[in-house]
């Protein structure tokens, strides 16, 4: 929900009418395992990084938000290529 929640208020359609595929989910789905991998990397670095048992409510929202987008920023800019093997 969260996803569709950014592209409505980000990437409205100019047509009036919906695509079979959000655009962020569609730069999601081109490079799956790249996509993956790298998305596994980074919540290990963020589990390293900092004690998350012990953050408090505010802190976890924020490190989350900022994690969502780092996460589609990278799909959004890797939209165009294809790293799938």
């Amino acid at each position: 929900m969260g996803y569709l929640v950014v592209e409505i208020a980000f990437f409205p359609s100019s047509t009036g009418h919906s695509a079979a595929v959000p655009p962020l989910l569609d730069a999601i789905n081109k490079n799956g395992l790249a996509f993956f991998l790298i998305c596994n990397l980074a919540t290990g670095l963020v589990n390293v990084s900092m004690s998350t048992m012990y953050t408090s409510d505010l802190t976890a929202v924020a490190v989350l938000v900022m994690y969502s987008a780092a996460v589609c920023a990278l799909a959004w800019l890797g939209r165009g290529l294809r790293l799938a093997i």
